[in-house]
């Protein structure tokens, strides 16, 4: 999901919506293995970021807010939050 969601590429339209989207499935799953891990919320939240649509930011924040929770060290966590709100 990582690299999915950074590998240099020129995105068509709506394609890098389905590669963030591809992205933010593996986070999930990550999620599941490891729920005490905040940078798999981290990286979820930043994933739905890009996916959703602008209703459906409140479920990224929440991502965000429990890497908070949970004592991320993400500089920019606060910022993306405050971004999907």
């Amino acid at each position: 999901g990582y690299s999915n969601m950074f590998a240099q590429r020129a995105y068509g339209k709506g394609e890098k919506e389905k590669f963030f989207a591809q992205s933010a499935a593996d986070f999930e799953e990550c999620v599941k293995i490891a729920p005490n891990e905040p940078m798999a919320y981290y990286l979820l939240g930043f994933a739905q970021s890009t996916a959703l649509k602008p209703e459906e930011q409140l479920t990224a924040a929440k991502n965000f807010s429990e890497a908070i929770r949970l004592n991320s060290t993400q500089k920019d966590i606060y910022y993306l939050r405050g971004k999907a709100y």
